[in-house]
């Protein structure tokens, strides 16, 4: 195998091992990239796998099938046919574009559908950068069906078809051939002064270079857009604490912790109003009232929780027992009062008995009684009526004795005296109540309330006495008072009076400024919190997106891809390019080829000597770049030793006719060890291309594709009628007369005399080339840059000649250039078509002409530099 083959081949499996060790993205976008520069669609799907969202594509490595093939996998492929296309842009479907070994030419006007063949041919050769293959955009119902093609090929001579479908990748055998197209031309001008190569194996690295650069802009642009839009955060000082935190907040920033450390509890909220006072009793400079009024308020208050705690001290449950434990004193001697005037005065007649009156005359009857020394109530009489008692009557005076004799009621008295002194030592709640109100006035509620439930529990408690007084049950439990708010706000209007007797200190100033100034930037951090959350959301979202433009780092690529270039571009390839830039002359004599690389640069450049420092492309040309792109195809072609099939699509747009001339020798050179084939709608081209082959004897198979009744694509056999022999033109217009025009006339076809007037049209073609040819032996050409003085000799000009080829001339002139007295001509009749062509044919064969003309070698010296000459075989 030729070295340079497998070196190629070497690259295409050094590229595949190397794309393993890639991350899983990456592989993809290889894979991808072997079809194709990536559409809008096919880049955003690239992002989603590279972001790994849940809408991702499913990844699908790079494999070694995916890059062009190489004639050691398949042998030499050759293009046959392409046929039966199928919704390929607008190209007429029944057509079939055939091709034979050695030089082909497809001439096309403008519109005649040649780029839709060159397009199809880059696509599933995948040579350089395929664009996307458009349906018949004017027939909408085109849209749905599939888009095929069969190609017929040659491997090492045998015949093979491969059907195309372009929704799927075409077959690699298809890639071992090459095309050079628009896409190729542009040159890539990259430093200042320099142009870069890229060969064939490694533009797959170039691409994907450039596919991440572009990826990387398209992700700067989403970044740009997002940090636009970021929610706009409180202004909050760089020094606080808050304010540095806001500053520093990342994609990683916890912003519920966040709030929650910057949240006041409630001993910070009291502590913010007290610095929110203290700040406004600095701005007002009133610290000095503050602080009486403060004072003030904190021994008014120490007073309040004075009297509390005295009555605290009173209202006891002992004081509730002892009261309780004299009603119940008092309730046993009533009872027992009771009992005794019960058993006493039970069954008497009048119902005060034992009562006052009734205890003064029983006192009175026991003097009486005493004083006339009588045993009373044991004598038999009563002092009363002087009569005799009996044994029931002395009993119940006994009664009497024992009732009237008893201290109960003594006792009564004096306990139920003890009883009310003790209630009316209960505190009076309701002064104490008044009291506390003036005291507490303007205190906080919470003092106020504080207040009040300690009046609460001493009226229960005062309730509880007052009722344990009567005898009513009452539980024993007591309710502490609660009077820390009294003592906390006692002590904090002390601390305010001192805080803002030191608030006359500058020091202390600038402290209660800094501490308010913390707090209220942490309230307006909290109060940002959804702003704050989507700030960190959008941020967490750049960040994904500066995470992935790092992935996309290229710098990996191009040292790869330089690697490459030092191992496929040898000297022989810096040979060849210095070569063809010679022959094709863009600046020839300014460029210069280097000759060696350095690390970290391309190994084959090219540079516009010394002084010049403009730029490579405000220097060249359009057609000067042109130039440069095919000295690199040419060179690589030289170089490779492959035999496989080339395809150039216009290659000679924007070539001037020196730079044509030498592309024509040099392709009909190429041909002859491989296949080659030429789109062009060039004319001055195609007759370079003829003249070329002839000389070099070379077989020239061309077609031709036209635009015909609306129909693209329109395959011919053959060139053009004016770019044939007059043998060829002539045998061309008979078969057309005896097939198609013979059979209009009979049938009174109404377009028979629009197609006779274009086959007059054609035969005028061919007596122009009747003068090139044979009248003046080719010494002149219209489009050749050449006289051929040594075959002036061969001319055969005479004024018999002249005059017979003008009269034909006339005779095959349009209607519209005939004597004014012909104002309605008629068509012409098959006779008057069969008269003319016969006129040529006899004036052709009477001037020697042959049927199949040679052009003999061109002898003289040429502009445009040297080429290879090859032997005119003898006649």
């Amino acid at each position: 195998m030729p070295q340079l083959a497998v070196l190629l081949m070497l690259l295409q499996k050094r590229i595949s091992e190397w794309s393993k060790m890639l991350p899983p993205w990456q592989q993809d976008l290889m894979r991808r990239l072997t079809a194709g520069p990536l559409d809008e669609a096919g880049e955003l799907e690239v992002l989603k796998i590279l972001a790994a969202t849940s809408d991702a594509p499913q990844i699908v490595p790079l494999e070694l099938a995916d890059l062009p093939a190489d004639e050691d996998e398949h042998g030499r492929v050759d293009l046959r046919a392409v046929r039966d296309l199928q919704n390929i842009t607008c190209l007429a479907s029944a057509q079939q574009l055939t091709f034979e070994p050695g030089l082909n030419a497809v001439f096309g006007d403008n519109g005649s559908g040649k780029s839709g063949y060159g397009r199809l041919i880059r696509r599933v050769t995948r040579s350089g950068e395929p664009e996307e293959i458009l349906r018949d955009v004017f027939d909408p119902g085109s849209g749905g069906g599939a888009q095929t093609a069969t190609f017929d090929i040659a491997v090492d001579e045998a015949p093979q078809t491969v059907s195309i479908d372009l929704a799927q990748d075409p077959e690699r055998i298809l890639s071992v051939m090459e095309v050079f197209d628009t896409s190729r031309a542009n040159v890539s001008l990259g430093k200042p002064n320099v142009i870069e190569h890229v060969p064939r194996p490694l533009r797959l690295l170039r691409q994907l270079s450039i596919t991440q650069d572009r990826l990387v802009e398209h992700l700067r642009e989403r970044e740009r857009q997002r940090r636009a839009a970021l929610p706009l955060l409180p202004e909050i000082g760089l020094d606080t604490a808050a304010g540095k935190k806001l500053h520093d907040l990342t994609g990683e920033s916890d912003v519920s912790a966040l709030v929650a450390a910057a949240r006041l509890d409630d001993p910070e909220r009291a502590k913010l109003d007290e610095l929110e006072t203290a700040a406004a009793v600095i701005r007002a400079d009133q610290s000095q009232q503050v602080e009486a009024a403060a004072r003030a308020q904190a021994a008014a208050c120490r007073s309040a929780l004075r009297a509390l705690t005295d009555v605290d001290a009173k209202l006891t449950s002992q004081l509730t027992d002892e009261l309780a434990d004299i009603r119940r004193r008092l309730d046993d001697v009533d009872a027992a009062e009771r009992q005794l005037a019960e058993r006493a005065f039970s069954d008497q007649r009048f119902e005060a008995t034992g009562q006052g009156a009734w205890r003064e005359m029983f006192l009175a009857a026991e003097r009486f009684a005493q004083a006339s020394r009588r045993a009373f109530p044991d004598d038999a009489a009563c002092p009363l009526c002087q009569q005799d008692l009996d044994e029931a009557a002395r009993r119940r005076l006994r009664n009497f004795k024992e009732f009237v004799s008893s201290d109960l009621r003594q006792r009564a008295i004096d306990l139920d005296g003890v009883l009310n002194r003790k209630l009316a030592d209960l505190p009076d709640l309701g002064a104490l109540s008044v009291r506390l109100r003036a005291e507490l006035h303007g205190s906080p509620d919470e003092v106020l309330a504080c207040a009040d439930d300690a009046l609460a529990i001493l009226e229960a408690r005062a309730d509880h006495a007052r009722r344990s007084a009567t005898g009513e049950p009452t539980h024993t439990g007591e309710s502490p008072l609660a009077l820390d708010a009294l003592r906390s706000f006692a002590e904090a209007r002390e601390a305010d009076a001192e805080r803002h007797a030191r608030l006359r200190d500058e020091d202390a100033q600038r402290t209660v400024m800094v501490q308010l100034g913390e707090m209220r930037a942490r309230i307006a951090l909290v109060d940002a919190e959804e702003a704050i959350t989507k700030h960190v959301t959008d941020l967490r979202a750049i960040a994904r997106i500066e995470e992935a433009i790092s992935r996309l780092n290229t710098q990996k690529i191009n040292l790869k891809l330089r690697e490459l270039q030092e191992a496929a571009i040898t000297d022989r390839l810096r040979k060849a390019v210095g070569d063809e830039l010679r022959e094709l002359d863009p600046l020839a004599s300014k460029v210069e080829v280097t000759g060696k690389a350095s690390k970290g640069e391309t190994v084959i450049q090219l540079k516009l000597k010394e002084p010049c420092r403009a730029k490579v492309g405000n220097v060249l040309s359009e057609g000067e770049q042109r130039a440069l792109a095919l000295a690199f195809f040419l060179a690589e072609v030289a170089t490779s030793d492959g035999r496989s099939a080339i395809i150039l699509d216009d290659p000679v747009s924007s070539l001037d006719h020196q730079r044509r001339d030498y592309l024509a020798r040099r392709l009909v050179e190429e041909c002859k060890r491989r296949q080659v084939i030429v789109f062009t709608h060039d004319m001055a081209f195609m007759h370079l291309l003829q003249e070329a082959a002839a000389n070099a004897g070379v077989e020239l198979h061309g077609q031709t594709l036209q635009r015909a009744f609306h129909r693209v694509g329109m395959v011919a056999d053959g060139l053009p009628a004016k770019m044939r022999a007059t043998s060829k033109q002539i045998k061309a217009l008979r078969h057309q007369l005896r097939s198609k025009l013979l059979p209009m006339h009979k049938g009174q076809d109404p377009l028979y005399e629009q197609e006779a007037d274009r086959w007059v049209a054609d035969l005028r073609k061919a007596y122009d080339q009747l003068i090139e040819d044979t009248v003046l032996a080719g010494t002149v050409r219209r489009f050749s840059a050449h006289v051929r003085v040594r075959q002036l000799h061969e001319v055969k000009w005479t004024p018999p000649v002249a005059k017979r080829i003008d009269d034909a001339m006339r005779k095959a002139s349009p209607k519209s250039h005939h004597e004014p007295l012909e104002l309605h001509p008629a068509a012409h009749t098959p006779q008057h078509l069969t008269a003319m062509v016969d006129e040529l044919e006899a004036l052709y064969k009477e001037m020697g002409g042959k049927p199949e003309p040679v052009l003999r070698a061109v002898t003289e010296p040429a502009d445009t530099g040297p080429i290879v000459r090859v032997a005119q075989p003898s006649a």
